[in-house]
């Protein structure tokens, strides 16, 4: 992935490691200024995937989601259609350790 990054115009690259409809989860890597990679895993959480209307029971998934995410270290930021992107800077040596207890909470919350 460092390699893609290097010689992409955007200095950056991304790679899906698992989707569905409430959740994304993604690993990347951007290259500073300096030069310095910063890698991230990320995971877009939909707010109301599928949904017709809003019902409690649906909407307790995603928010137990963010709160463990939250706990775990991520940031949280509203994106403009209606979901929430986490994010969190790793060394790229933890990228799968991390990416494996983030797909298991995933599965655990929305059961």
């Amino acid at each position: 992935m460092l390699n893609e990054a290097v010689n992409s115009e955007h200095r950056e690259s991304y790679r899906l490691v698992e989707r569905n409809k409430s959740y994304r989860i993604g690993v990347g890597v951007e290259l500073a200024p300096s030069g310095q990679p910063l890698f991230f895993v990320e995971i877009i959480i939909r707010l109301f995937a599928d949904v017709s209307k809003p019902e409690l029971d649906y909407l307790e998934k995603p928010l137990l989601f963010l709160k463990e995410l939250k706990t775990r270290g991520y940031s949280l930021s509203y994106q403009d259609d209606s979901s929430i992107a986490c994010q969190k800077a790793i060394r790229p040596d933890d990228i799968d350790t991390e990416c494996q207890a983030v797909k298991s909470v995933a599965s655990r919350t929305y059961l």
